[in-house]
């Protein structure tokens, strides 16, 4: 499994396509389905969390996978005063954590440009 965070707007897909070769039909949108990319994690985390699911279980089917998982950065910036929130953008950076522990490459993308902050670039 290969991470790729960013903020959001930051050309984290259209690297991630260009970087792999692959097309839009190749990427999952914030669900977990049988694609090369899972693009927008950290709305599976929030769609999880408001139906009382376990982040946790899907953390660990992604570590297994072969995907390459793309997420917005959701914890910069002002705390927000909404327990929910705080409770989606914690768990969200929890994942995030335990997503790039078990990943065999880390890229940060900003402006389009990635820097890879873990595992070597092929």
């Amino acid at each position: 499994m290969r991470l790729v965070i960013g903020g959001r707007a930051a050309g984290k897909l259209n690297y991630v396509l260009r970087d792999i070769g692959l097309s839009p039909e190749d990427v999952a949108d914030g669900q977990l389905e049988e694609k090369p990319v899972l693009n927008h994690f950290h709305l599976l985390v929030k769609r999880m969390l408001e139906q009382g699911e376990n982040v946790d279980t899907a953390v660990d089917t992604l570590i297994a996978s072969d995907q390459v998982v793309i997420c917005d950065e959701v914890g910069c910036g002002v705390v927000p005063t909404d327990a929910a929130e705080r409770r989606f953008r914690d768990e969200t950076g929890r994942a995030c954590q335990r997503l790039a522990a078990g990943a065999v490459r880390v890229d940060r993308v900003i402006c389009g440009i990635a820097m890879t902050i873990k595992g070597e670039r092929v």
